[in-house]
């Protein structure tokens, strides 16, 4: 019997990576994608579910955040194709503030929780890449900040330049100088 596997190695406090079993049989596959009786999962409540298909490899989404009484955790699984997560640490005072991390994803048992107070985003690495993502707050625009993709001092390692990115994510300040 497969059981949960977590991974707490990140370089940045309270990211958890990991991965939920899979039965597969003759039919195909099944696999648990959120449960509290998950370890991972059981202090996190679902405020929001959210599913992102993109068409296009090299797709940039990010780096997104949000502030204050709306600031959001999130649990990332990529159900189709593959994507590489770009976090940044924006908790002051913490052992990892401002240290990147960057994961890939292409297998839906696969998954990457990321607390609040980190920017996230992601660039698709093949076509009709699909992302399912949980946050534990409510999206709030007044609250969303963000960081540009390629932000001098906050270096994401990004496996190849993006070619898509919205007009949005592009005129994201630097972090050091909003």
């Amino acid at each position: 019997m497969n059981t949960l596997r977590m991974q707490d190695d990140a370089p940045i406090s309270g990211v958890i990576t990991g991965s939920t079993p899979e039965h597969r049989d003759e039919r195909g596959t099944f696999a648990k994608l959120f449960s509290d009786g998950i370890p991972a999962f059981t202090d996190f409540t679902v405020r929001q579910a959210n599913c992102v298909r993109t068409i296009e490899p090299d797709t940039l989404r990010g780096l997104h955040y949000q502030t204050g009484d709306y600031a959001e955790a999130k649990i990332f699984r990529v159900l189709e194709g593959k994507a590489q997560f770009g976090i940044i640490d924006l908790r002051p005072g913490g052992s990892s503030y401002l240290k990147s991390f960057t994961l890939i994803l292409a297998d839906p048992v696969n998954f990457l929780r990321v607390p609040r107070g980190c920017a996230t985003g992601y660039c698709t690495l093949e076509r009709n890449t699909t992302v399912l993502y949980f946050s534990d707050n409510r999206y709030q625009p007044d609250a969303e900040k963000g960081i540009r993709y390629n932000d001098p001092v906050l270096k994401i390692g990004w496996p190849r330049k993006p070619l898509i990115i919205s007009p949005k994510d592009l005129s994201w300040p630097d972090f050091m100088n909003p």
